[in-house]
């Protein structure tokens, strides 16, 4: 079952709530691009090479308000998402669920705590790359418009910049493939110890009078020790890509001073374009984009997984079960089903065989 249809079906079924999600992003990321122009006018009024004569204290009435609209903006968007992303998360939980009540999986599928597992954990992986991909279309925007300022001042110097973005697509596609074996081994050891959890739970009386506690705890050790394994290798790699995006975002922004500086002695560079190459390129829409897209990147191959995972525990009966679409109480009460009264006409008198 292909992961890309499912997430079509997902957004036809609710597209406003990822559009005004995605809209909130850009505007985050846009006011974010007016802070490093207003930065440059304010640098180059200092320095009596401003184009423009503004008051200066204009200029920093300008950059609080600016500020202030930057971070309603993501305050907003930390709102619709939460709301957005929560609300799909249990209509596919749902879905779930009710295929399991009206056939449950047979004694070859998933555990009861495996499967509760399947339904936390990966459920909310699977929507990870639907959340980041609603941040990463505004900030492209963004990214796009703040590269085009760049070039309009100084070419090498936004190739510079825009460098680390390649490095980050190179280092996901290098691991890939350990990204999604870490993934598998990493929730599947996290399934175990939550199956056996229900096991050990449901057999205390058995397990205590075969006399074999001590059995069942070394065993349940086992289990979490593995987790813990799997589980910090998978962390461990997650880190590992953070810090080499981080790391040639870093050198990059090196890069940029250095060849900054010769420029700048030579009059071709203001110290208003010098501040805001090191905005965008250092605090703005460019340094966060390897890390944004690298994160996507991998969030996409650790959903494939999750995917997977699901879709296991879904009764072959019912193939189609997670592209169906739910009813969500989220504004209203659940209705309560009729329930019929029995009365003296319903009691059985006779039976015949």
């Amino acid at each position: 079952m292909s992961l890309w249809p499912f997430y079509r079906k997902m957004f036809l079924e609710r597209p406003a709530p990822f559009i005004l999600t995605t809209l909130l992003s850009l505007a985050f990321w846009s006011i974010g691009l007016a802070l490093g122009l207003v930065m440059r006018e304010f640098f180059d009024r200092l320095t009596g090479d401003a184009s423009v004569l503004s008051d200066l204290w204009v200029l920093i009435g300008v950059y609080l308000v600016v500020g202030i609209f930057s971070e309603a903006a993501m305050l907003l968007f930390r709102l619709v998402q939460a709301y957005y992303f929560e609300t799909l998360r249990a209509a596919l939980r749902t879905r779930i669920f009710e295929g399991l009540i009206g056939n449950p999986p047979n004694e070859r599928g998933p555990r009861a705590g495996d499967t509760l597992d399947r339904m936390r954990g990966d459920a909310a992986a699977v929507f990870e790359v639907i959340q980041d991909t609603a941040l990463v279309i505004g900030h492209l925007a963004a990214v796009v418009v703040a590269v085009a300022v760049m070039m309009s001042i100084s070419l090498p110097l936004t190739l510079v910049a825009v460098s680390p973005s390649l490095a980050a697509v190179v280092a996901t596609r290098i691991l890939g493939e350990r990204i999604e074996r870490y993934r598998r081994a990493a929730r599947q050891a996290s399934g175990d110890v939550t199956g056996s959890v229900g096991e050990l739970l449901g057999a205390v009386q058995a397990i205590q009078v075969a006399g074999t506690e001590a059995d069942a705890v070394r065993h349940f050790d086992m289990l979490s020790d593995t987790r813990r394994r799997t589980s910090l290798r998978e962390r461990l790699l997650g880190s590992l890509l953070y810090a080499i995006n981080s790391a040639t975002v870093a050198i990059a922004t090196g890069a940029l001073l250095l060849a900054a500086a010769g420029l700048m002695r030579s009059g071709a560079f203001t110290v208003g374009d010098f501040s805001l190459f090191v905005t965008y390129a250092a605090f703005g829409a460019i340094s966060a984009h390897p890390d944004m897209i690298g994160g996507l990147l991998a969030a996409t191959k650790q959903a494939r997984i999750s995917f997977v995972r699901l879709f296991e525990i879904v009764p072959t009966e019912y193939p189609t079960l997670l592209f169906r679409r739910t009813k969500l109480y989220v504004r209203s009460e659940i209705p309560i089903p009729e329930v019929r009264t029995k009365s003296d006409t319903d009691r059985l008198e006779r039976l015949d065989v």
